[in-house]
């Protein structure tokens, strides 16, 4: 399976809804690459197709099975995997070329979204669910409907993609801050039919020695630290070393000791155990 890893820099704050949906798209050149979030037509889809003038409108034009539609009596237009401001060229072009227009202004817009299913998983998320894409869906959006992350989730998102022509799946890994905001390669990250979104929980930390309450303990947005983790496990014992605490980590298929920062705010890894010594009395 090839991955591919996106690693661009952690921001905060996340966002506070999903971002509207794009208006109409206007023809420009049938060349130009599909932009932020623009989403892609397939089948049974339905189009508008406005032109100026009217008489070469066409309303509730539905894409066939084989990726294409019928344009009135002018003739057909592949539109799978397009754009609506690639398929406005494409029937602009079709009328100059039929010497219908000299210069007419298309619009196209989807208007029914049947053509593409996603699935949204994982332990991160509240209700793990498959949709049809709504054209302006993002992976944030596709998340909210799938009950938004819970306590648990982790701090990575993974987007499994199907391989073009049969080939090997892809996995695409992004950092949740970038998913909430809808910065770095998630704003330029559009949705595709098949896309498979895992939300997995942040993993689990060991913690053991001098603390009131020795166990196993959740990771999560909030909680990733040394300090967060022995405060989970009911904060020190009166014999505790505090100044001595490690984590034991596996790194390279072996043990490995990591000394901890005085106050603690060393950020811990899902399977690290968190070591509290005992001072001598």
């Amino acid at each position: 399976m090839t991955t591919i890893v996106l690693l661009l820099a952690l921001q905060q704050s996340p966002v506070s809804s999903p971002p509207p949906a794009p208006a109409a798209a206007v023809a420009t050149s049938d060349g130009a690459a599909p932009g932020p979030q623009e989403y892609l037509v397939g089948p049974q889809d339905k189009l508008d197709i406005n032109v100026i003038p009217d008489v070469f409108s066409d309303k509730n034009v539905t894409v066939d099975v084989d990726g294409a539609f019928q344009y009135k009596d002018i003739g057909r237009v592949q539109a799978q995997d397009l754009t609506e401001r690639q398929i406005a060229a494409r029937v602009r072009k079709m009328l100059v070329d039929a010497g219908l227009h000299r210069d007419p202004t298309v619009t196209v817009q989807v208007v029914a979204f049947r053509s593409k299913m996603i699935y949204v998983n994982g332990d991160g998320v509240q209700t793990p669910q498959s949709f049809r894409i709504q054209g302006n869906d993002t992976i944030m959006s596709a998340i909210y409907q799938a009950g938004g992350f819970n306590s648990k989730a982790g701090s990575t998102i993974t987007v499994r993609r199907r391989g073009g022509s049969g080939g090997t799946p892809v996995e695409i890994k992004m950092p949740r801050s970038d998913v909430e905001q809808g910065s770095g390669a998630a704003a330029r990250f559009h949705l595709q039919d098949g896309d498979v979104i895992t939300v997995p929980q942040a993993g689990r930390v060991f913690v053991r020695g001098e603390v009131n309450a020795p166990g196993t303990y959740d990771l999560s947005q909030n909680a990733k630290t040394v300090f967060d983790m022995i405060n989970a496990a009911g904060g020190f014992t009166k014999y505790a070393r505090k100044g001595d605490v490690v984590i034991i980590r596996i790194m390279d298929g072996k043990p490995k000791k990591i000394k901890v920062e005085k106050d603690l705010t060393t950020t811990v890894q899902p399977n690290d155990a968190i070591e509290v010594p005992r001072r001598r009395l």
